[in-house]
């Protein structure tokens, strides 16, 4: 199946948000603004190129939910808890969280960001899914005329469970209902043929969510969806769309004008290895500045420094990610090739 660029490339954008944030060096109003569209660009994209009527029965979906979502998960938190045991918890501000080993595997089961203390950037997987299988008995149960009720409903409860169980329900419930908004978004934009906007409608999107996104900037609150901490939970919802209006109208444009950017595009294809072992390369990379290079680690208090950081991370990712695709597909959530 021939792949839409655009979508490779707001991934890929959104993954390189992802790596941007776990890094404290760049400009507060930078990750602030990042924060804004970022979780909520993965689930409107997710929403879009959803298969899910083609997953007749709930075994079926179920089945292929597992093969996609439930065994990478798994896999990868596992290959994160062998690093954080004997690597992780020994070096940096793990020394002083005294987390007890048991911790990171309640938190596997539990799901949930405060409790995958070894990988938090996996908190990502169960609430797509959990998303996905709202979504799944919504479209069974539903029409699409009703999609605006459900919408509705979804965001009240969302809100609901944000004001009185931000972050304690498991497997990121309560995000769960929050993105499911973005998720419906994502998957009724189908209808509206976006690629065949004209350049002039897209700029002018791009300007005026960009004059919008400047004039918000100074009012938000950095919203974690991870933890569910997202501020005034209605401007949130706003200055997301806002932002996922903008990152999409670009990528349209940049698709338009260079054809094919093959990195990024690999990178919107390969973002479940990245987002899962980002952070281990990274302390890899650190590791090896400070112990091979006698490099202090203050350089990194450097915006340049974590460019080059996040720049070398996805290099080393690229053939790893070959590798995985071609050797173990499964851990990735792909088919094995007969």
């Amino acid at each position: 199946m021939r792949r839409t660029l655009w979508i490779d490339y707001a991934r890929g954008t959104a993954i390189i948000g992802v790596m941007a944030v776990h890094l404290s060096a760049f400009p507060n109003e930078l990750i602030k603004w990042i924060y804004t569209w970022l979780i909520p660009l993965f689930f409107f994209v997710a929403g879009y190129v959803n298969n899910i009527s083609q997953q007749g029965s709930f075994t079926v979906y179920i089945q292929h939910q597992t093969r996609r979502l439930l065994i990478p998960y798994l896999c990868f938190n596992c290959i994160n808890y062998i690093y954080w045991v004997y690597i992780g918890r020994n070096f940096g501000i793990s020394i002083d969280n005294n987390i007890e080993l048991w911790h990171p595997l309640i938190g596997i089961l539990y799901g949930n960001a405060s409790w995958l203390t070894h990988a938090v950037p996996l908190w990502f997987i169960p609430c797509l899914l959990i998303t996905e299988t709202l979504f799944f008995l919504i479209r069974k149960l539903s029409t699409r005329n009703q999609r605006l009720i459900i919408v509705t409903a979804s965001l009240s409860i969302g809100f609901s469970l944000y004001t009185t169980l931000p972050n304690h329900l498991p497997w990121s419930f309560a995000q769960a209902f929050t993105m499911l908004t973005f998720y419906i978004i994502g998957d009724s934009s189908k209808a509206i043929n976006i690629k065949n906007t004209t350049n002039l409608t897209l700029f002018s999107l791009i300007f005026i969510t960009t004059a919008l996104s400047i004039t918000f900037l100074p009012i938000l609150s950095t919203a974690n969806v991870a933890y569910n901490t997202l501020g005034n939970y209605w401007l949130f919802l706003i200055t997301s769309i806002i932002g996922i209006i903008a990152i999409i109208s670009s990528m349209i444009l940049i698709e338009r004008k260079f054809h094919n950017i093959k990195l990024l595009a690999f990178l919107g294809q390969n973002t479940l290895f990245i987002m899962s072992c980002h952070l281990i390369l990274y302390a890899c990379i650190k590791g090896f500045t400070f112990f091979v290079l006698k490099l202090s680690l203050d350089i990194y208090n450097n915006i340049y420094v974590n460019i080059l950081l996040v720049c070398s991370t996805i290099l080393i990712s690229i053939p790893l990610i070959m590798g995985v695709n071609k050797y173990i597909p499964w851990l990735v959530g792909k088919k094995i090739k007969k």
